[in-house]
């Protein structure tokens, strides 16, 4: 047992699995850091103490020696932060010590003491809520919608691990500084495989974006992230897509094997949408006679809600009007096995179902590439206009600088016939 301050204490600070220390630890099962913490406080919502499981990030070191180093350095982080006076149940640390003029710790104050009030439920979000865990508090209060909050969270994994190393995992929110992040974001390659300037810029926009939270919440008053420089990137090479022979393979595979995927692909491939949109489609949102669908989505720097009406085209007409055929009004036209239903499902049913297909046929070309190919052709059937209106945009700005896989081939065209001279010739 470990006492604690104020009367409180946790019994065993365990790992799971209990033989994480010898070789017959899988490290293919979930590995936690886990205690029971009692406050007399808190004693009758918690008669047994409150269960605090501590994942730290272990589970995404996929070398087994490697993995019990990184166990052992979260049993110390967790007991050193308990002693420091970490309370699991409110979220809160007591201030930290005061050093006066001879290097000796000053006694706290009265006014300064964390009072508890068993009777009221903090905020967990406040000045002394850990570093990890305000940053997941401040993505649950993020208005982003669940991709972006699924795929910030994987990168607060790995920022947990960094956190882990430099100890600065339980530290306070109000007290972090720029240092404090600058080191974090130089430790991130150590437990990040792929790292280059693009991984560093990413990590830095995502913990500006979760500061602001903070700071909107008065967690912290302090932008530690703001001033840490953006690294210069390298351009990146033209998105990957389909050749004509794999366009062909994976339409004849489909088309044999897995019909409601087929029917799938060629819809979304001619609908300019995003999967996000496209997988909220309800019957009511389409009007065949039209030749329309709508849409919601997020637009513009303001990320104001709207409705965007998008074209349905004559080649894949067909398959529309057999898709609503026994389609309610308010059933979503791809719902459990992409068939129309009343359920919603996740949008990465698309990605998932086309990661087995990469694999089974040998492409290395993700499924989203199929918007640029379709923005890249309707440029050079029609324009980037055209490319534009497709894919819902107010300016072609996204087409050119993203979707048109031969935007800078174009450029390079119109450069070369350009007629501008050295000198010209007197008359």
């Amino acid at each position: 047992m470990l006492q604690l301050h104020d009367g409180c204490w946790v019994g065993k600070i365990s790992v799971s699995p209990q033989n994480w220390k010898t070789a017959k630890s899988s490290i293919k099962r979930k590995w936690k850091v886990q205690y029971y913490f009692h406050d007399p406080a808190y004693k009758n919502k918690y008669p047994k103490g409150k269960y605090v499981p501590v994942k730290g990030g272990l589970n995404f070191i996929k070398d087994h020696d490697q993995r019990v180093v990184a166990a052992e350095e979260l049993l110390k982080e967790v007991e050193y932060f308990l002693k420091r006076g970490y309370n699991p149940i409110t979220g809160k640390m007591p201030p930290p010590p005061q050093i006066d003029e001879n290097g000796e710790e000053r006694p706290t104050a009265n006014d300064e003491t964390l009072v508890v009030d068993s009777d009221s439920d903090p905020d967990p979000l406040n000045e002394n809520t850990p570093f990890c865990q305000a940053l997941r508090l401040a993505l649950q209060r993020a208005e982003f919608v669940p991709k972006t909050k699924k795929d910030i969270a994987n990168y607060l994994n790995f920022i947990e691990l960094a956190a882990t190393k430099i100890k600065l995992i339980e530290k306070p929110i109000s007290t972090v500084k720029r240092k404090d992040i600058r080191l974090l974001l130089d430790t991130l390659p150590a437990v990040k495989k792929y790292w280059s300037n693009n991984t560093f810029n990413a990590n830095r926009k995502y913990l500006k974006i979760l500061f602001d939270i903070l700071n909107e919440y008065e967690a912290t008053e302090i932008d530690p992230v703001t001033k840490i420089k953006v690294k210069v990137t390298i351009g990146e090479e033209s998105r990957e897509v389909l050749t004509p022979e794999q366009r062909v393979l994976v339409n004849d595979y489909l088309k044999k094997h897995d019909y409601p995927f087929w029917r799938a692909v060629h819809i979304f491939f001619h609908s300019g949408a995003r999967e996000t949109e496209i997988m909220k489609v309800q019957a009511k949102h389409v009007d065949l006679a039209a030749q329309t669908f709508t849409v919601l989505s997020k637009k513009g720097r303001s990320k104001k809600w709207i409705w965007t009406k998008k074209a349905i085209k004559n080649t894949v007409l067909p398959l529309w009007k057999e898709l609503l055929g026994n389609c309610g009004p308010e059933d979503y036209i791809f719902s459990r096995g992409l068939k129309p239903g009343p359920g919603a499902i996740r949008p990465d049913q698309f990605t998932k179902r086309w990661y087995r297909i990469k694999k089974k046929l040998g492409i290395t070309a993700d499924f989203y590439a199929l918007k640029h190919l379709h923005s890249t052709e309707l440029t050079d059937e029609i324009d980037n206009q055209a490319a534009a209106a497709a894919n819902g945009h107010t300016t072609t700005t996204m087409v050119d600088k993203v979707y048109d896989i031969k935007s800078k081939k174009r450029l390079l065209e119109k450069v070369k016939t350009a007629n501008n001279q050295f000198a010209y010739a007197e008359n």
